[in-house]
């Protein structure tokens, strides 16, 4: 079995996978092992339970507030839906999965109050006046897209609307070598962009963590340190520092 799991990990690497990736499809595949044992189907040993992938911290893709200007002005024509998911997505850091499941009922008081359909915490978003025009503009019913069409289309409107141009950097783990991957800023949009987005501009407008992991349902202030390294702002700092 071990021998056997090597060499599947092997061919996935040749097809690119990174070990991230490589380590969900093991975790997978594990519980599906789990399950046919538990089940009696077939009569296994646990040494598919050692093999271990080594995991790495992946580089965070965010919009800057110069991007971000630029694509609330940017007239949009025929992805004017994608580019108002995207916005709302901005300033709510709701996952995709739970953007598209607000309705009427869950803006209360001036907030979205919901509870998160992958990790059922409870979240209290403000709605500031451009996210409310967005929900009233589609009748509190912004399930628009699929995940997967959304995510295309996304990298699409990058594209097209020239904002995202700039060079990025990713970092990324595939065996023991560590590579680095420059791509367009375009390519890198996805759904999640937004959420990540959120962060990064709440930390860089000074807003509490506690404030921030209120809204986005974070329990744990680890997975916000990551963010709080690289986007913390240091200018108020200076005069400190100086003396």
């Amino acid at each position: 079995m071990e021998n056997n799991l090597g060499w599947r990990i092997v061919e996935v690497r040749k097809k690119g996978l990174n070990n991230n990736t490589i380590k969900k499809r093991l975790k997978s595949f594990k519980i599906f092992l789990n399950y046919c044992e538990s089940k009696k189907y077939h009569k296994l040993n646990f040494d598919y339970a050692r093999v271990k992938i080594k995991t790495y911290d992946p580089t965070i893709v965010t919009l800057n507030e110069d991007e971000f200007q630029k694509l609330k002005a940017w007239e949009p024509g025929k992805y004017q839906k994608v580019k108002d998911l995207f916005l709302f997505g901005i300033m709510t850091s709701l996952r995709f999965s739970d953007l598209i499941a607000v309705r009427e009922h869950h803006i209360i008081n001036g907030n979205i109050v919901k509870k998160s359909e992958k990790t059922d915490i409870q979240q209290i978003i403000p709605l500031t006046k451009l996210s409310r025009e967005i929900l009233e503009r589609y009748d509190f019913n912004l399930q628009l897209y699929t995940t997967q069409s959304y995510n295309r289309l996304l990298k699409l409107m990058g594209k097209e609307s020239g904002i995202f141009e700039s060079e990025v950097v990713l970092v990324e783990q595939r065996g023991n070598q560590k590579l680095e991957i420059k791509k367009r800023k375009w390519e890198c949009l996805e759904s999640h962009t937004a959420r990540r987005t959120f962060i990064t501009r709440s930390i860089g407008k000074g807003i509490p963590l506690n404030v921030i992991m209120g809204i986005t349902g974070h329990t744990r202030i680890e997975t916000l340190s990551r963010y709080m390294d690289k986007y913390t702002p240091t200018n108020g700092y200076r005069d400190l520092l100086e003396d």
